[in-house]
């Protein structure tokens, strides 16, 4: 057994999961064909995930994005959801998607939601997998306000939050405080936001005081100021650590530098996730066995983060107290 395969029987919990990130090659090929369109060609060798630049891997983001044409076309992806799910062996699971791109080509997002959800409910999973549905910083406060507006409606589809992304200081994160203040305080959901990933340390606390955020994506900036790694600690704020994302983005320059490293010494809260694990060639199994080599996290580290990961969860108090116990029982085992 190697370390990836230890660490795949391991019952885990993953916050920082991109619906598109984890649609196999195989599938995008399938979908373009079935669409009677030429697949892009890394279908062909989606073992060569390198980028040469951060817009490289925009690019392929992208063209992921574009074998999907129509409402059903989520299934496939969902799917491949599913499996990732059942072959990592998790207990929990947080699922981003952005919907405006599709909107704005006429698709229906409860048409696409429903579907998901009942993919999801057919495989058995209904109780592990949820949804946050993001919109992006750059496509400004309008598209928020209609994506969120929809997202309020579909609650009962395993929605659990609601996330920001895109270029950190595209628009003020400002812009978007109604939305996510309405979307916790009205409605329960948890509420998330990438920044300190390529923005400035700066933004990280704009989105907690401002957001009222529980979780960054990222954050890995925070380690170039001391006060906001004490904030974020005083404030329990839970950071969503993607190692290889970070590294094949050239946010680090390897994992032996990664700042996982400073927040585990200053006792933050972190969890280990894997992003887009398609794309980057990753597993949330491969990320742990990453920071087991190059970080010398013990089995004690991934308890920790791995109850760090349960406490903020955004599903219900008992769902928090049953992912605990289940975690705690892992390691006592």
């Amino acid at each position: 057994m190697n370390d990836t395969d230890k660490y795949r029987s391991l019952p885990k919990i993953e916050l920082h999961l991109h619906l598109e990130g984890t649609a196999a090659a195989r599938t995008v090929r399938r979908l373009y064909e079935r669409s009677g369109r030429l697949a892009p060609e890394w279908t062909n060798t989606p073992e060569a995930s390198g980028f040469t630049d951060f817009g490289a891997f925009v690019r392929r983001y992208y063209s992921v994005c574009e074998a999907i044409t129509k409402e059903s076309d989520f299934e496939d992806f969902v799917q491949d959801v599913v499996d990732y799910v059942k072959a990592e062996n998790l207990l929990h699971c947080e699922l981003s998607w952005t919907p405006f791109y599709y909107l704005q080509k006429g698709m229906n997002f409860f048409k696409i939601m429903e579907r998901m959800a009942r993919k999801i409910e057919d495989a058995g999973l209904s109780d592990t997998i949820f949804f946050i549905i993001d919109t992006q910083r750059d496509h400004g406060r309008e598209v928020a306000k209609n994506v969120f507006e929809k997202v309020f409606q579909v609650l009962d589809l395993n929605v659990c939050g609601i996330g920001l992304t895109g270029e950190e200081l595209s628009v003020p994160s400002a812009d978007f405080e109604y939305f996510f203040k309405k979307a916790a305080q009205e409605f329960g959901l948890g509420c998330t936001a990438h920044a300190g990933e390529f923005g400035p340390p700066t933004e990280i606390r704009t989105c907690v005081e401002t957001l009222g955020v529980s979780r960054i994506g990222h954050g890995i900036r925070a380690v170039e100021d001391a006060a906001l790694m004490d904030f974020l600690f005083s404030k329990n704020v839970h950071l969503e650590i993607c190692p290889t994302s970070n590294v094949k983005l050239f946010r680090v320059k390897n994992y032996e530098r990664h700042p996982v490293g400073i927040f585990k010494k200053r006792g933050l809260s972190f969890s280990i996730n894997s992003d887009d694990p398609a794309i980057f060639g990753s597993s949330i199994s491969g990320e742990y066995e990453v920071v087991e080599k190059h970080l010398h996290f013990t089995k004690a580290d991934f308890q920790k983060l791995l109850l760090d990961a349960a406490a903020a969860a955004f599903v219900s108090v008992e769902r928090r107290a049953a992912l605990k116990a289940r975690i705690l029982q892992e390691f006592a085992a």
